[in-house]
């Protein structure tokens, strides 16, 4: 987004052109959402995404939370999810405002008329419902995000994850990878927030329900979309994005280029597979001790607030790194100090059985919705830092299959990549052609941690400036 704005400033006439060339996007976490558009060239090609008798129709509705396609039995509109997989708290919930069973919010301020309408839609995608548990995992941990039950009753174990995330994201089919998943009598499962609010009402002893107004915590991708979903273009059978760059890699002709001289495209599809998988396994038998020291410390805040929250609301939490690297942390009420060091993550492996148990117990707990029917915190981050482990290596896969990409198709025999994101990500991109695919590092510009006065000011060398010469 940044590249695409600045190439707009120079040129605003060619940008689109210019973006086709040479600008390049691998992170897909939100792939599918419009408002993650910032960009008018962007948001365009989302548009054009919908028939030309749509566009009107999607202006027209945009209040609606369901875009009218086609006209279903009772001639109003049909939703993405038929009614008949529908997760049962949407059912609920049409059926108590229909017949006005929802009580208002007393508090919730009257909308301004005029008030710019919003037109933006998103496109359910697989890279979405599991890309935006980063957002909430890192950023909005308040909000009651639960995709604890998606993975104990429609994945139910982690070689079934990891057999589903293979096929889906790093080489296989999109059939292949839901053909993994138990879906059948799964619906309410499929949903990660409740459109339903219950509140506990004192003047009458009972509950009221009310509309979930998530307001800026809008959920972009509500459900699991196993029924429509964003694919990459042409592809038959269907695959995500991921996997079709990693299928055209291996089908690439053999005289093609790559990346790494004698490789060819194959190898290193199949070379980057392999890292990604093993660096996932490396993450995944110890989350806190695999962390990186220097950019990390997300997923071990996450676990203190859920499992410790004592602890947590009684520390500094300005870096995360800090919690990876000490043992003990002063408490900011009292003298003592907390021994954070020995607070551990719960493998991968030991954290699936945990989410498995804890949703048969609230089973157990209460066979139909009620106040004991309630998943653990503890539970649920387990589940958001496992598919967070996926996904963030899933930029990473990505990426290197990129890089092989344009270098394979390039004219010139010299290419320069620049790689525009977070320090964690393009570390790891250098890891794999240094270590698996035989490149020298040449030079190291700027530090991985810098003190917190001292300015980020970096110098360039003459080959930077130069850029034939780094090729010398």
């Amino acid at each position: 987004r940044f590249m695409e704005e600045m190439v707009a400033e120079h040129n605003k006439e060619e940008t689109t052109a210019i973006q086709s060339t040479w600008l390049h996007c691998v992170d897909t976490r939100d792939l599918g959402c419009q408002a993650a558009c910032h960009s008018d060239s962007a948001q365009k090609k989302w548009k054009d995404l919908l028939l030309p008798d749509e566009i009107p129709t999607l202006l027209e509705n945009n209040d609606k939370e369901f875009l009218p396609l086609i006209p279903d039995v009772s001639n109003k509109f049909i939703k993405f999810v038929p009614e008949s997989r529908m997760n049962p708290e949407r059912l609920e919930l049409e059926h108590m405002q229909s017949n006005n069973l929802l009580k208002e919010d007393d508090d919730e301020e009257e909308e301004d008329d005029d008030e710019e309408e919003e037109t933006d839609f998103t496109f359910p995608s697989f890279e979405g419902f599991f890309g935006q548990n980063t957002d909430f995992l890192y950023y909005s941990p308040h909000v009651h995000l639960l995709y604890a039950p998606f993975l104990a009753k429609c994945v139910r174990s982690l070689f079934a994850w990891e057999t589903f995330f293979t096929n889906l994201f790093l080489g296989g089919t999109i059939p292949d990878a839901l053909s993994i998943l138990h879906l059948n009598g799964t619906k309410d499962h499929l949903y990660v927030r409740s459109p339903l609010l219950k509140i506990w009402n004192p003047d009458t002893s009972s509950y009221d329900f009310q509309h979930r107004d998530d307001g800026e915590h809008y959920i972009t991708y509500p459900y699991f979309p196993y029924i429509f979903y964003l694919t990459a273009q042409g592809t038959s059978p269907p695959r995500t994005w991921s996997s079709q760059l990693f299928a055209r890699l291996c089908t690439a002709e053999e005289h093609a280029k790559s990346a790494a001289g004698s490789k060819s495209c194959k190898d290193i599809a199949i070379a980057a597979r392999e890292w990604t998988l093993k660096s996932i396994q490396q993450h995944a038998k110890d989350p806190k001790g695999s962390d990186d020291p220097h950019c990390g410390g997300e997923w071990f805040e996450a676990f203190l607030r859920a499992e410790h929250r004592d602890i947590y609301d009684d520390i500094d939490l300005s870096d995360p790194t800090v919690l990876l690297r000490k043992k003990y942390m002063k408490s900011e009420s009292y003298g003592k100090k907390h021994n954070i060091g020995q607070i551990k993550i719960p493998p991968c492996q030991e954290g699936f059985q945990e989410i498995v148990e804890g949703l048969n117990n609230v089973e157990k707990a209460s066979s139909s919705r009620g106040e004991n029917s309630i998943v653990t915190p503890r539970v649920e981050v387990m589940a958001k830092i496992l598919i967070d482990i996926w996904m963030s290596n899933l930029i990473d896969f990505s990426t290197v299959l990129k890089v092989a990409e344009i270098v394979s198709e390039s004219k010139n025999d010299k290419v320069v990549v620049v790689c525009y994101m977070g320090a964690v990500h393009t570390r790891a991109a250098s890891d794999f052609y240094t270590s698996r695919m035989g490149f020298k590092k040449k030079a190291f510009i700027g530090k991985v941690t810098w003190d917190e006065t001292e300015p980020h000011t970096l110098k360039l060398p003459s080959n930077l400036w130069n850029i034939p010469l780094l090729f010398k």
